[in-house]
This record gives C-alpha cells, sequence and structure tokens, in this order.
C-alpha cells in the first residue's frame, strides 16, 4: 500500500456509493446531488481513516529488548516511529475535516456548492494522506512474524566464524532440518533446535557467523548473531575449525574467541570441527568429526555436562 493507492480505492469505492445514492433516492434532483456529495465525504473519509488505524495496529506491537534490537537490524525505528506519529496526527486532521465538510455539504444551498465542499475535501485529505510513509511499518509487521521463538529454558548459542560447522552441529544434535551449505553467511537468522536425553532438554541456537571486528563495523547479519550472545544465554557453544578449511585462519578464530569472552562474558564450551583433516594446534574441550554420529553422541553428552 502507498497513499496514492490508498486514495484510489478510497475514492473510486466513494464514487460507488455515490451512484447508489442517487439512484435510491427520489427527491428534488439538488438534494439527490448534495446527499450523493455527502455519501463520497463520508465513504472515503470511513476507508482511509479505517486503513490509517489498522497501520497504527500493527504499529502497535510488543517487542522485548532482544526482540527490538534484532528487529532494529532491518528496521528504522527511528523512522518507524516518525511515520507512526504522522498516521496518529494525520488521522485527528482528517476526522476533524471530516466532521467539517459533512456539515457544510448537508446544509449546501445547491448541487454547485456542495459539489465545491466536496472537492475541498478530496483535496484536503489528499495532501494529508501523501505526506504519509507506509513501507517501515509494513517492514516492521513482516520482520516481526519472522522473530525466532525462544523459549526461557536452558539454552545454548552456537557461535563462532561463518562456514566453521555451526549449523551441521546443530542438525545432527538435534535434528532440525537446516540449510547447510559450503559459503559464508548460510544462516543469515537465528536456526533453533532442542537437545534431548530422556525428560532433560536444552535449546541450542545457532547465530551467523561473526568476523573479529568491532562492533560498528558488523553487519546486519553478524549484529543478530551478537544479539543472541547479549541476550539470550551466557552458555556458548563456540566452534572452531583448526583445519582451516573454513576459508579463516586459526589466529582470526582464536581472536574472536578472546573478543566474545571480552564483550559478553560467557561460559565457554570450546569445539573443534574437522577432526578427519590436518589441524593446526588450538586449545579446545572437545575435537570431533561433525558427521560421526558417535562424535555427536560424544559432544551431545558433554553439554548436557556443561550445565552441571
Amino acid at each position: 500500500m502507498d497513499s496514492q493507492k490508498l486514495l484510489d480505492i478510497a475514492f473510486r469505492q466513494a464514487s460507488k456509493e455515490a451512484d447508489i445514492t442517487k439512484d435510491k433516492r427520489s427527491v428534488e434532483k439538488d438534494r439527490r446531488h448534495i446527499e450523493a456529495d455527502l455519501s463520497r465525504v463520508k465513504v472515503s473519509y470511513s476507508i482511509v481513516s479505517g486503513h490509517l488505524k489498522d497501520y497504527l495496529a500493527k504499529a502497535d506491537v510488543s517487542l522485548n529488548d532482544f526482540e527490538r534490537e534484532l528487529l532494529g537490524t532491518s528496521i528504522d525505528f527511528a523512522r518507524f516511529e516518525a511515520d507512526s506519529k504522522r498516521i496518529r496526527s494525520s488521522l485527528k486532521i482528517i476526522d476533524r475535516l471530516e466532521r467539517e465538510f459533512e456539515v457544510k455539504i448537508k446544509y449546501a444551498d445547491n448541487k454547485t456548492e456542495s459539489h465545491k465542499y466536496q472537492s475541498a475535501f478530496y483535496g484536503r485529505m489528499s495532501s494529508i494522506v501523501k505526506r504519509i510513509r507506509f513501507d517501515e511499518i509494513e517492514k516492521l509487521e513482516k520482520e516481526a512474524k519472522k522473530l525466532p521463538r525462544v523459549r526461557k529454558m536452558k539454552t545454548v548459542i552456537i557461535s563462532g566464524y561463518p562456514n566453521v560447522g555451526k549449523s551441521i552441529l546443530l542438525k545432527n544434535l538435534t535434528g532440525h532440518k537446516v540449510e547447510v551449505a559450503s559459503y559464508p553467511f548460510t544462516t543469515k537468522g537465528l536456526l533453533i533446535g532442542f537437545l534431548k536425553n530422556g525428560y532433560d532438554e536444552i535449546q541450542m541456537i545457532d547465530t551467523p557467523g561473526i568476523l573479529d571486528r568491532s562492533i560498528d563495523k558488523r553487519n546486519p547479519i553478524e549484529r543478530r548473531a551478537a544479539l543472541a550472545l547479549k541476550y539470550l544465554s551466557k552458555n556458548i557453544l563456540f566452534v572452531v575449525d583448526p583445519s582451516e578449511s573454513c576459508g579463516y585462519s586459526i589466529e582470526s578464530q582464536y581472536n574472536l574467541m578472546k573478543t566474545i569472552e571480552k564483550e559478553f562474558k560467557p561460559k565457554m564450551l570450546i569445539v573443534a570441527t574437522h577432526a578427519d583433516l590436518p589441524q593446526k594446534e588450538f586449545k579446545t574441550d572437545i575435537n570431533i568429526n561433525s558427521n560421526d554420529k558417535s562424535d555427536i553422541g560424544k559432544l551431545g553428552k558433554k553439554i548436557f555436562e556443561f550445565f552441571r
């Protein structure tokens, strides 16, 4: 929806209603036209105000700090707030105009005068509506539907450089169906799975890969990962690839680990993947082959021990 489309819908429907009004009325000619103009004002106002109220309802989304900051990686909240404020103020003005011109048309002396008032109302309402922007509100509604459903329970965040094997660990540990590919930034959002052991269950959240760089230089995808580390859990499964087949040096991966330790002060379980490949030295808690069921079983046991 944009402002012009909204006006087109309102005026087209108002015209149809006015035709019906004229057909139903069997009074003097001028009065028929006055009633039609009154109908156009009422119907166009009703459609425009109804849509604007719908947009305000869409904008009234209850968000916690994590959700708001997560949406902030794709939503311009300053613009969103400005757009919402503009809609609220526009509604008040349009309400007042509708009442004002309804009275003028109702007591018009002839059809020429009533049509003049109806045209004036259309013009005034159009100039107000055309100043309204809807795209940021629509974007919020769309993005809010994608927010991850994070449960309040024991949680582990899977973190590390892109392409080190985080998503395949989530898949193999939890059976969660995820896209696994051999290119960086496959994981655009947060993927959630659940590691179970009898009645015990741990929520595992796979985050997008983060590069070792300052906060202000992180792209939106990296910022989403950082927000998970900030808000969702202090328990981190840090995944490294000592074989460097991920395309990043072991030094860079080590530096990222230290950055996360300094920035978020987590409890960290360090997991090395690609045990089947030649590896550079890196101090870890467990070294596995991500596709080996025995190794995955050992890691799962280690994760449950992590919470004791």
